[in-house]
């Protein structure tokens, strides 16, 4: 073998390992390009309904509401921009459970508003009809209309727990 020869079977072994480290970081740099998400996918991943309460309270309180507005005809001020009134309804039924769950609350009282709403929910999932054709039906809306009375002595130990705004507002101030 030939010195000319020996030099070009190197060149084209360095040419061919360059090539390979090359084409495994392009492989890699793509392949990791589709995990990364942006600020705008991740919350279209995962939408947040307008009507979604902040909090336990916040549940319960639109719960009066909307049964106020559904059985008297009381207007809303605030009203549901996405669902229908009775549909909000089913969904704020749905969350008091991971609402109370949420707060800091005992697990005596999640138990409450879990066996409170439990037969409610199930209901609503055999339904098969959107919640305008069967929540209007005296029975269903009644069950409903019972949740804040029955929850009241939880609702009493949710507000106890509560920081008053005026706290947390000075809290705020005094901060660097």
């Amino acid at each position: 073998m030939t010195k000319n020869n020996k030099l070009s079977r190197a060149n084209r072994w360095g040419r061919c390992l360059c090539a390979f480290v090359w084409l495994s970081i392009a492989l890699l740099g793509s392949s990791t390009i589709g995990c990364q998400k942006g600020a705008g996918q991740e919350e279209e991943a995962h939408h947040i309904p307008a009507h979604l309460p902040a909090n336990f309270e916040q549940a319960l309180a639109r719960i009066e509401q909307l049964v106020a507005h559904l059985k008297d005809g009381v207007v809303l001020e605030q009203k549901p921009t996405e669902v229908t009134v009775e549909t909000e309804l089913r969904d704020v039924v749905r969350w008091l459970p991971e609402l109370a769950a949420q707060s800091d609350l005992k697990e005596a009282d999640w138990n409450i508003v879990d066996e409170a709403t439990r037969d409610l929910i199930d209901s609503f999932s055999q339904a098969k009809e959107p919640p305008e054709k069967w929540m209007v039906q005296g029975e269903t809306l009644a069950k409903i209309a019972q949740l804040p009375q029955q929850l009241a002595a939880v609702r009493e130990k949710y507000r106890a727990m509560q920081v008053p705004d005026v706290v947390e507002e000075a809290e705020l101030e005094n901060q660097p």
